[in-house]
């Protein structure tokens, strides 16, 4: 019982400690490289809600804003430098699992640069799926417009009950 007062008075200072400047630092390399709130407070000891609290700040987040894109800028440096070494010869030496993997990586890279999709998306079955949802549209609409012709019946029967009644 004792470790775990321990543990709740630890969690208990850490919660209103303030976060030092190197840990703010941290926090907001941690989130521009994707980490989540819940994966940044385990690392740190803190509340999730103190990570997303310091996270949802303006300067906060045009700070991690430009640590994104000097993340980016740097792996496109990183790439465009591993691209430009490789010879002629280095790729004859690679496999042809190898060469199939690098060539579609290159592929991709090359159609997200172009904002084209990556996904591969196979044309007969999304016209297989568009033939299917008009099926079944046409089938609701016949099932909608078979209940509107029995509402209209049952309201004729209605009037000639109540003109009977009259009679």
């Amino acid at each position: 019982m004792h470790i775990f007062a321990e543990y709740v008075k630890h969690r208990v200072f850490m919660a209103y400690k303030q976060l030092s400047m190197e840990e703010k630092a941290i926090i907001k390399l941690l989130y521009a490289e994707g980490r989540s709130y819940h994966a940044i407070s385990k690392e740190h000891n803190r509340s999730p809600h103190t990570i997303k609290k310091y996270l949802s700040e303006p300067q906060t987040q045009n700070e991690v804003a430009v640590k994104k894109q000097e993340l980016a800028d740097m792996y496109e440096n990183m790439a465009r430098k591993m691209v430009e070494s490789i010879t002629d010869e280095n790729i004859k030496k690679i496999n042809a699992y190898q060469r199939i993997v690098s060539s579609g990586i290159c592929t991709d890279k090359m159609r997200l640069l172009r904002d084209q999709s990556t996904e591969n998306i196979d044309l007969r079955t999304l016209h297989l799926s568009l033939e299917e949802l008009k099926r079944q549209e046409q089938e609701l609409l016949k099932i909608i417009g078979e209940k509107e012709e029995v509402a209209e019946v049952d309201t004729q029967d209605i009037v000639t009950e109540e003109k009977v009644k009259e009679y």
